[in-house]
Formats: C-alpha cells, sequence, structure tokens
C-alpha cells in the first residue's frame, strides 16, 4: 500500500535532521561560525550567498578542468588512454591551410587592359600609309607620265631613286611610332599592286594582333592558373579569359609575321621580313599586371575557405595507452590541451560569472515585482535560486550520462546523441517552482535555465528553445497543486509537448529526420516528462520542510477533521467548532472574490479559535445555556482571559507544528479591537468610583491583519458573530448590520497594514451578505409541530408596524459588539 504523503513528508523531515547530525560541526566551531555570520550586516551576508550561488553555477556552466593534458611529442608513447573531456570541434589546421593554398592559386591573376592603344595605332598608320601613297603617285607620274608603272619602269635607276626620296620624306613615323622603314619595306609597299588593298592587307593583320592580349615577358610568371582577369583601364569591365588567349610581344611579332605572308602573297619573302621588322616596333604589351588587385581577390578566396573540423564527442577515446604518438593525432591533443587551458583562463570565468551575476540580479528584481503572497520576496528568491542552482547540476549530471550512452547508440533507439539529450528533466525546477512559489517566477527561473543550457549543451539554440517550452508546459500544467491526479496530468502535457517541441529541435540542429530517428526522439521526450515529474515529486516536500513553503496539498492534509486540534476542538467546543466551519466557509467565498487564496482562507478559519480548548466553558458558544462565568469576574480579569485564548492559541499551533502562515491567523484576525462590552462595563462602574478607564488596556495584543486572507478573517469572524445575534435574520438586517460592522473596523485602522482595498473591502462585504443570506434563508412554518414565538403572540399593533421603524430598531455598532462580548464572541 501506497505512502500517504504526510508519511513521505515526515520521512524527509527525519532523513533531513539525520544529514543534519551528521554535518554538524564541533559546538565551538558551531558558536564561532554564528556569531561570525551575526556579526555580518544583513546586505554582505546576502551578497556572500549570491556569490557562492553564481560561482557555483559559473563552474558548472563552464566545464571547468583543474587538470591538464600533458604536452606531447611526435613519437611519444601513451601511458594511459587519452579521451576528450568534453564535445569539441577542432579544426584541422594543415588540410584547411591546404585548400587555402589551393584556393589562392584558383585565382585568376588581374590585369588591366589597354584596348585603346591598338585602335590608336591602326588609326595612325592607316593615315601614314595613305600619305605614303599618294606621294608615291604624285612622283611617278612626274617621272614617268603615269601612276601605273610596267615591270621595266619599276627595275630602273629612276624608280629607285623615288623610293629613295620617299622613305628621306618619310622618317618622321619613326617620331611618333618608334617606327622606321627601311627602304626594302617601302619599296615592298610600293610596288605593290594595287596599292590600297596592299595597305588594307597591312592594316589587318596589325590590327589582328594588336588586339590580342600582350603581355610583357617579364611578367610571365604572373600568369598562373587556367584564366585570367582582365579589367579595363576605367575598372568598369571586369571580363575572364582563358589564360591562353594572352601571348608575350615576342609571340605577337611572330603572328604579325604570318599574317603578313597570308595576306601578302605577292610580297617577296625579303619584303615581308623587312616589313614585318619595321611593324614589329609597333607591338607593344597592353597588359599591366595588377599585383594588389590579385592579392585582394586571392584573400578573399581564402577566407570563403570553411575550414575543416573534426568533431569530438565527451569521452571519445583519442589514443589507447602504448599508442604512438603522430603528426596527426597531435593536432587533436595540442588542442584539446589548449581547450583546457582556455577554460581556465581567468578572464573567461569571470565573463561567465558576470554574466550569471546579471541574470541573478534579474531575477531578483523579477521576484520583488512579483505579486505572489504564498512567500516573502526574501525567501522567495532563495527558493527560486536554489532551484536554478540544482536544476544546472541536474543538466550537468544528464549531459554526463548522455555522453557516456552516447557510445551504444545503435541500442538505445537512436542514431546519434541528440535525441538521448531530450530525456533530460530540464523542466522539473521550473515544475517545482510553479507548485511552490507562483507561475510568473517559475517563467523567469525557465528562461534563466534555457539560456544556461544553450551555453552548457553542444547542441546550442536547439536544446535551449526545447529546455524552454518543456518547462512552459510544466509551468502551465499545474494551476493549484490539489490533487495527486496534478501530477499525472503534468505528465501527459509535458509529454506531448516535449514530443512535438523536441522533433522539431532535431531539425532546427540539422539531425537525420527519419522514422527510426523520430521515434527515438519521441521516445526519451517522454523519459524527460517522466524524470521531470519525478524529480518534482521528491523536491517539492523536501522545499515544504525547508522553507516553511505552505502548498495547497499540505493545506488539504490540514483540513482533515482526523487531525488532533479539530478531532479535539470538535469534541470538547462544539459551539466554537460549529463558528469555525461557517466562518471557513464565509471567508473562501470572500476569497474567490477578490483573487485571494480561499483553500489558506478557509483553514485559516478552522484554526483561528483553538485556544479556547483551554478554557471552553468560558466561552458562551460553549455554555448551552449554563451561567456564565464572566458574571461574577471583573471586567479586566475577564479581558484577560478572553485574550488569554490568542496566547494559548498560538502556543498550541506551535507544539502542534502548524505551518507559519496558519499561526498568523490566530493574533491578526483579532487585530487591536476593543474588547466594547467589558470596556463599557468597566466605564460604567469606574464612573460610579470616580476613576478613569484606558481603553487601551481593553484592546487585543494584534498586530493587526498583515494579508488579505486575515483579514477576510476578521470580517467574517465579526459578520458570522453578529448575524447570528439576530433575532429576525431577514435580508435586510443581514446587509444592514455586516455593512455596519465592517464600516466599524475599517473606522478603528484594522485594515492600514494590509494592501487590501476599497473595492475589495466592498467585494467581501457583499460576499459576506450573500453566503450569509444564503444560510439564514427563511423557511415556512409547519402548523402543529412549531411553538408560537414571541412574534405570533404579541400585539397586532407590533405586527402592524412598517419594515421601516423595525430597521431604526437595530442596535449600533457599539452595541452589536456588547451582546458578542458577553457571549465572549471573537469581535
Amino acid at each position: 500500500m501506497k505512502r500517504s504523503l504526510s508519511a513521505i513528508r515526515m520521512h524527509t523531515i527525519r532523513k533531513r535532521s539525520w544529514i543534519v547530525r551528521l554535518l554538524r560541526l564541533p559546538r565551538s566551531a558551531q558558536q564561532r561560525t554564528s556569531s561570525l555570520i551575526r556579526w555580518l550586516p544583513p546586505r554582505v551576508r546576502f551578497f556572500i550567498a549570491c556569490s557562492a550561488l553564481a560561482l557555483s553555477i559559473t563552474f558548472l556552466v563552464s566545464h571547468y578542468s583543474f587538470s591538464t593534458m600533458r604536452q606531447y611529442q611526435a613519437g611519444d608513447i601513451v601511458g594511459a588512454d587519452l579521451v576528450a573531456p568534453a564535445d569539441l570541434q577542432v579544426v584541422d589546421r594543415r588540410a584547411t591551410q591546404q585548400r587555402q593554398r589551393e584556393a589562392r592559386e584558383r585565382v585568376a591573376p588581374v590585369f588591366h587592359y589597354d584596348q585603346r592603344r591598338a585602335e590608336e595605332i591602326s588609326q595612325r598608320l592607316r593615315l601614314r600609309l595613305n600619305e605614303l601613297n599618294t606621294k608615291f603617285r604624285q612622283r611617278a607620274v612626274e617621272a614617268f607620265g603615269t601612276d601605273t608603272l610596267t615591270p621595266a619602269q619599276r627595275n630602273s635607276e629612276q624608280f629607285q631613286q623615288i623610293i629613295a626620296e620617299l622613305v628621306q620624306q618619310n622618317q618622321d613615323l619613326q617620331s611618333p611610332f618608334n617606327l622606321s622603314l627601311s627602304p626594302e619595306a617601302v619599296a615592298s609597299l610600293a610596288i605593290q599592286e594595287p596599292s590600297e588593298q596592299a595597305h588594307q592587307a597591312v592594316l589587318e593583320a596589325i590590327n589582328n594582333v594588336l588586339h590580342q592580349p600582350i603581355y610583357d615577358e617579364s611578367e610571365a610568371e604572373s600568369i598562373t592558373g587556367r584564366a585570367i582577369q582582365l579589367v579595363s583601364e576605367s575598372g568598369r569591365d571586369h571580363q575572364s579569359y582563358p589564360a591562353s588567349t594572352a601571348i608575350s610581344v615576342a609571340e605577337a611579332r611572330l603572328r604579325l609575321t604570318q599574317e603578313l605572308q597570308l595576306r601578302l602573297p605577292r610580297m617577296s619573302s625579303g619584303g615581308q621580313l623587312a616589313l614585318s621588322a619595321a611593324l614589329g616596333q609597333l607591338i607593344t604589351p597592353n597588359l599591366r599586371f595588377d599585383k594588389a588587385a590579385t592579392e585582394a581577390a586571392q584573400r578573399r578566396a581564402q577566407e570563403m575557405v570553411q575550414p575543416i573540423v573534426i568533431s569530438l564527442k565527451r569521452d571519445q577515446v583519442l589514443l589507447r595507452a602504448g599508442d604512438v604518438v603522430t603528426e596527426e593525432m597531435l593536432l587533436l591533443l595540442e588542442h584539446v590541451r589548449q581547450q583546457q587551458l582556455d577554460a581556465r583562463q581567468p578572464h573567461r570565468v569571470m565573463s561567465l560569472l558576470l554574466m550569471v551575476a546579471f541574470v541573478y540580479f534579474a531575477l531578483y528584481q523579477a521576484v520583488n515585482r512579483s505579486r505572489s503572497t504564498r512567500l516573502k520576496a526574501l525567501t522567495t528568491f532563495w527558493v527560486a535560486s536554489t532551484a536554478v542552482l540544482i536544476q544546472i547540476a541536474l543538466v550537468r549530471a544528464g549531459l554526463f550520462v548522455t555522453s557516456a550512452l552516447s557510445a551504444h547508440s545503435d541500442k538505445l533507439l537512436l542514431n546519434n546523441s541528440f535525441a538521448l539529450q531530450l530525456a533530460i528533466p530540464f523542466a522539473a525546477s521550473a515544475l517545482v517552482l510553479s507548485l511552490l512559489v507562483s507561475s510568473q517566477i517559475a517563467l523567469v527561473s525557465a528562461l534563466v535555465i534555457s539560456l544556461l543550457v544553450g551555453l552548457m549543451s553542444n547542441q546550442g539554440v536547439a536544446i535551449s528553445l526545447f529546455a524552454l517550452a518543456s518547462s512552459i508546459a510544466a509551468i502551465y500544467s499545474i494551476e493549484r497543486y490539489r490533487t495527486r491526479s496534478a501530477i499525472t496530468r503534468a505528465i501527459l502535457i509535458i509529454g506531448g509537448v516535449n514530443i512535438l517541441t523536441g522533433i522539431a529541435a532535431m531539425v532546427i540542429a540539422n539531425q537525420p529526420l527519419t522514422p527510426r530517428s523520430a521515434l527515438g526522439g519521441a521516445f526519451w521526450a517522454v523519459v524527460g516528462a517522466l524524470l521531470t515529474a519525478g524529480v518534482a515529486s521528491i523536491a517539492t516536500p523536501i522545499y515544504e520542510s525547508a522553507f516553511n513553503i505552505l502548498t495547497d496539498m499540505k493545506l488539504l492534509e490540514l483540513s482533515n477533521a482526523d487531525h488532533p486540534l479539530l478531532r479535539e476542538l470538535a469534541i470538547r467546543t462544539p459551539g466554537t467548532n460549529h463558528h469555525s466551519f461557517i466562518v471557513g466557509r464565509l471567508a473562501e467565498e470572500a476569497a474567490k472574490a477578490i483573487g485571494a487564496n480561499p483553500l489558506l482562507a478557509r483553514i485559516g478559519c478552522l484554526y483561528h479559535d483553538i485556544g479556547k480548548l483551554a478554557a471552553p466553558k468560558m466561552y458562551i458558544e460553549n455554555q448551552v445555556g449554563g451561567p456564565n462565568p464572566h458574571d461574577r469576574v471583573d471586567p479586566r480579569d475577564s479581558v484577560r482571559i478572553i485574550t488569554g485564548h490568542v496566547r494559548r492559541g498560538i502556543k498550541m499551533a506551535q507544539e502542534a507544528k502548524l505551518p507559519p502562515q496558519i499561526i498568523d491567523f490566530i493574533p491578526q484576525h483579532h487585530g487591536t479591537r476593543v474588547l466594547s462590552y467589558f470596556y463599557h462595563k468597566a466605564k460604567a462602574q469606574a464612573e460610579v468610583r470616580g476613576e478613569t478607564v484606558n481603553i487601551d488596556d481593553f484592546r487585543y495584543p494584534g498586530p493587526k491583519p498583515q494579508t488579505k486572507e486575515a483579514v477576510i478573517l476578521m470580517l467574517s469572524d465579526a459578520a458570522e458573530a453578529a448575524v447570528r445575534s439576530l433575532e429576525e435574520p431577514s435580508a435586510e438586517n443581514i446587509r444592514s448590520i455586516i455593512k455596519k460592522i465592517v464600516d466599524n473596523i475599517v473606522a478603528d485602522g484594522q485594515l492600514d497594514e494590509c494592501n487590501v482595498t476599497i473595492r475589495e473591502v466592498t467585494a467581501i462585504r457583499e460576499s459576506l451578505v450573500n453566503t450569509l443570506i444564503g444560510i439564514y434563508h427563511q423557511r415556512i412554518s409547519y402548523p402543529g409541530f412549531n411553538p408560537p414565538s414571541e412574534r405570533q403572540t404579541g400585539s397586532e399593533s407590533d405586527r402592524a408596524k412598517p419594515r421601516e421603524e423595525k430597521q431604526e430598531q437595530l442596535p449600533s455598532a457599539d452595541q452589536i459588539a456588547m451582546p458578542q462580548q458577553a457571549r465572549l464572541q471573537n469581535t
């Protein structure tokens, strides 16, 4: 048979006490430590505690290692197995550099290409050849009377003289083109028929050669690879050409000779060579190597090369004992050693510590601005911060286990280790905080944890988003922890969300998504939901006892009628017990009306008068019509007896180990109100003796209500006692008397120390009126069964009085309080 939650909680408390005794310091050391802690200011103690938490989380997140791998050399023998300390991404520098060199070599060299030079030379050469042709024709007409010469005339001395004169007259060609036409070249051109076609052939030949990319022989080494990049002088046009299209100056002159031979076949070989030698002087490089642009392009190509990465998994064996360290393995070992050294660098640890401290500051601010009424702000912060620390430690342990099991992925329905990480209970702390504190604080803590999980896991953002989604599902799957089925419902919701977000996280992380991997991810996501609920079930009672947190489940346990105090209250003080149950119903409905905790208000009402167990007959609701002992007691003694039930109730509640939140109801539901009946009785006696009475001697010790639930109990207690004293509990009378009671309490300043608003007080009053009207609703009389009442036996004139007149006969607030105090009621 399953243990009850009470048995589990008591077992946890006993176990925690045993651990405390085991770890207890010697008495002298305890005294020194305690005195030192008390000597420190509260802010200093708070700072020290927060620093310890931040440092702990920093070491858990940062993969800090206190030992490093020794430095090896190529050829060393490994003495023990070398394993990777964490999931690492190692860049293969040699392979990456080789790829970068290949990328640089593939970059086409950049040349500036001057195309205008070929057009300019062709145009000016055309003008010179036309001028030469014109002068030759003029001299031929002058010498021979015609420009069409016979072979005999071309071989005459007079013809040779004409050629010499033309050569002499055309020496100016040498200046602009660095050209010197020999007599053989001029004669070869002159004797060609028709001369216009010969000149055009010369122009086409040199034009074809000059439009080729021509480079200087000194820049031949710059042309590497299969292509060259040609850039115009303006820098706007970029064209890529095969490297074979570029020719040297010597090769260009050789091609000019071949072009002349092809286009002027009738010219003698000597003339062709002479003309080729003369025109070859016009061929110069039209390519200029741009070294800066080429190096810039090579750098860009090198930067675009993705580094070659070798992935190492945690606990992956790098070398076995006895293996020889090779050049390839030396790179991996050095990277692992450097990673260990980097993790121990102070600036890295301090930077992470700064980020963790900022996160804790954000959590502290969120707690201060939270509207949670279960715990004080400082207690809430310690609960949330320790829960974050424990969750991070749990994630670190989970990552270690999943890394160790990833080697057996084939046996675990996996293709990789990512799906196995879905089994880590990321949402455990969020579920615990949602149960114990509030959903707002749980959500902020979930955001903090998901951020830190992204730093811890090698999956980064994907696993961080999964942790956040799982935590959100856990937070909003439980609104009130009132039944055991709440945890079961949370498991189903968390499991469903884990399956969906787990598959989505696999897609985000670029994991192979196959039916087998999806099935494995869904399976481990459900395991994660089960572990989350299991961890939360274990941690919840521990936090309840460690921080005195009052959960709904614990409140339900306190409402059990078999509780020793409630059982004794029902047996020894039946009137007080009935009154407490009626007040509890009123308080529960009023708490629902203003959004307070109805369960806490009801349970507080059940225990608020347990101090009356010490002297039940001193309270009129337990006298059952007997004599009132206070008729023979001095009013001041009666006040001490009545207010004594508050002190006795606190002591009995502490002995019964009731939660502090329940104990606070006992003094606060009376506040510092005046016992009006005994005050007026004492005042009347003092007037006879000519004395004065201090009203403060007739007040409850307080304190005034500090919470909305305590305010509800004060108003409900006074309202129930006042309505019970009415002879005619009609709706009008109930509404009138409750309004006067509430106004009297507000005017007395009893609600000054609570953050309740006027609107909420009005809502509480209306709820009390509606509930009491429902309790004291009118019923028809049964003829022959009900005894005659005074109203029925009264005069017809009394029965005929209008309602307004009867309403005026209602007692005032002080008059209401006097008969109530005569009954020793609690108002």
